[in-house]
């Protein structure tokens, strides 16, 4: 009923489930994906996880044994944390949670959840931080974010173009500041961490961030042209990632 009450509301983008039997994952898993949304869950064996490794939008927290208070909410947890950030600028790793405890996982257990893939909350030292971060086909969940936040944006700022001025002409120019939209959008998914800087490689040879590319107005047919719509736009950009272990190496000497 929730759920359905959902589908005709506009502005929301995660569904978290809340008193749900594990048997009923699967198909809200399966009801929010179809909609481009994401959906989170917790479930408790870390054996058994019950939502199948094929869904790019759904994301679990494996709570184990533990069920202190607000345990079988730690997605609750997981999502308010970290859809406080831009999309773009945050990883869902190593970060810590509130309200909740940290669950106690053998090797063997939680070397079965990354491989699952699924999220987890543990003390690393004496802070409890969140370890996975993956969605349930392998994803991470912060470029399945990343990727829906830059798709919505470039969208809306087209839109937006084709709204406020009077026409857009199939023109060079018209295409142009189509292509202008394009450029916006990626220059801001670039400035918020979700796509890598321009770097270099070791001839001084310029690795882009972000390319895109336009057709000619006259490389398009008659019929392409009366037909208004302007096809053949298309963006590449590199993902910025993010690193969340590192590997130190060095020694102790008298002399260098």
């Amino acid at each position: 009923l929730t759920l359905s009450r959902a589908e005709g509301e506009n502005g929301w983008y995660m569904a978290l489930a809340a008193g749900i039997p594990e048997d009923d994952l699967e198909v809200m898993a399966e009801w929010t994906e179809a909609r481009e949304k994401m959906f989170g869950y917790s479930y408790a064996d870390p054996n058994d996880n019950p939502v199948s490794n094929t869904y790019y939008r759904t994301f679990g927290i494996c709570y184990g044994d533990d069920t202190g208070s607000g345990d079988t909410y730690k997605h609750v947890a997981m999502a308010i944390r970290f859809l406080s950030y831009e999309a773009g600028s945050e990883t869902w790793v190593n970060k810590s949670l509130a309200s909740v405890s940290t669950s106690k996982f053998t090797g063997t257990e939680m070397d079965t959840i990354d491989k699952d893939p699924a999220s987890y909350y543990i003390l690393v030292g004496d802070t409890g931080l969140v370890q996975g971060g993956k969605v349930r086909a392998g994803e991470w969940i912060d470029v399945i974010r990343f990727r829906d936040w830059l798709k919505n944006d470039m969208q809306v700022r087209v839109v937006n173009l084709f709204v406020t001025r009077p026409k857009v002409p199939y023109t060079d120019s018209g295409i142009g500041l189509v292509q202008n939209q394009m450029l916006a959008s990626l220059k801001a998914g670039q400035d918020v961490g979700g796509i890598a800087e321009e770097e270099f490689d070791e001839d001084g040879n310029s690795i882009p961030g972000y390319t895109t590319s336009v057709p000619l107005a006259a490389s398009l047919s008659a019929s392409e042209r009366a037909s208004r719509r302007l096809t053949k736009c298309t963006f590449k950009a590199r993902l910025a990632g993010a690193i969340h272990f590192a590997e130190l190496t060095g020694s102790l000497t008298y002399e260098l």
